[in-house]
């Protein structure tokens, strides 16, 4: 029921059962022996509950804010760092704050609890949605190795947008802007238009607008295999940007 919830948050979750350290003998005492593959739902169970292969692809899913510790031992650095990876890949909305913590690690708001908690009220579940990838703030959380990339940090944690994005049929607009506590007054970020009621786009001319109306950036882009629209590299500022997107005659 992914399409009923803006948002949710998940400290230092079990993502993919069957990687979960501790957490797997629970399952299986629910499930039966990942090797059995028993159903439920009409999957096998360890697949059904397995969110990294949940999140690929066009589907809708909520804004997903989650968090892991370097240190967990429970439920696993290395299944929480294939979440983030994979809704990189599919572009889907996410925040990812990791530590040096371990089963405790929290979860974090983007900008952070002063100003992520206030903002993330703002949103409704029936809204479209930017998802950010590859933004130039985000850390790097290396690979599956816990020694490998930062000890701390954060993916999306440091861009916001505003609660009323624009979504009609040939058209969707949202204004996209930088934390308050962010490091830098500017950065890049691929930005992919998601939970679209109305809007579809094949070819697509896009604009970034400054907050007084003056032109930043444009270009066109066509949609993948998926019919899902990324515009590559936009300029995000502390002061705010207008990012428009209009369907090619």
């Amino acid at each position: 029921h992914a399409g009923r919830f803006a948002w949710t948050l998940s400290s230092s979750g079990v993502h993919r059962p069957a990687e979960a350290p501790l957490y797997a003998t629970t399952y299986e005492r629910v499930f039966g022996l990942t090797e059995w593959a028993l159903p439920a739902g009409g999957r096998p169970a360890f697949e059904r509950y397995d969110q990294v292969r949940a999140v690929g692809g066009a589907g809708v899913i909520p804004l997903i804010l989650f968090s892991a510790g370097r240190r967990d031992r429970a439920t696993g650095w290395t299944q929480a760092r294939a979440l983030w990876k994979a809704l990189q890949e599919a572009r889907q909305p996410h925040v990812f704050s990791w530590g040096r913590q371990g089963e405790g690690q929290k979860a974090l708001p983007p900008g952070g609890e002063a100003e992520g908690w206030p903002w993330l009220v703002t949103l409704r579940a029936g809204s479209s949605l930017p998802a950010f990838s590859n933004g130039s703030l985000d850390d790097a959380p290396g690979s599956g190795d816990p020694k490998d990339g930062d000890p701390e940090g954060q993916s999306n944690g440091h861009l916001l947008w505003d609660p009323e994005v624009v979504d009609l049929p040939g058209r969707w607009e949202a204004t996209l802007r930088l934390a308050v506590a962010a490091p830098r007054d500017e950065a890049q970020v691929d930005v992919t238009p998601r939970r679209c009621a109305r809007f579809r786009g094949a070819g697509v001319t896009w604009k970034a607008l400054s907050p007084q109306g003056r032109p930043l950036q444009s270009g066109s882009v066509r949609s993948d295999a998926q019919g899902v629209v990324t515009i590559p590299r936009v300029n995000v500022t502390r002061d705010g940007i207008r990012l428009i997107l209009e369907n090619q005659p």
